[in-house]
């Protein structure tokens, strides 16, 4: 089932449905590779605000906004 997905998980994410699935657990190795120690990695709240998949839409848009703020400077 999960192959009839995987069109739609590249084509919204440009990740594949298990990377999907899965995001938390890579969220939490990455956090705690970043920091040095599991401080805050074990916080949902803050994994989900700065390692949460973002949709194509979404990375547009934040992109947009970094480069908008870049050029005021």
């Amino acid at each position: 089932m999960r192959e009839d997905l995987e069109p739609q998980c590249r084509d919204k994410y440009s990740m594949s449905c298990d990377e999907l699935l899965t995001w938390k657990t890579t969220a939490y190795n990455k956090c705690k590779e970043e920091k040095g120690s599991d401080q805050d990695c074990g916080n949902d709240f803050y994994l989900a605000s700065k390692y949460k998949p973002l949709t194509i839409e979404e990375q547009r848009r934040r992109g947009m906004l970094s480069r908008s703020g870049q050029q005021r400077k």
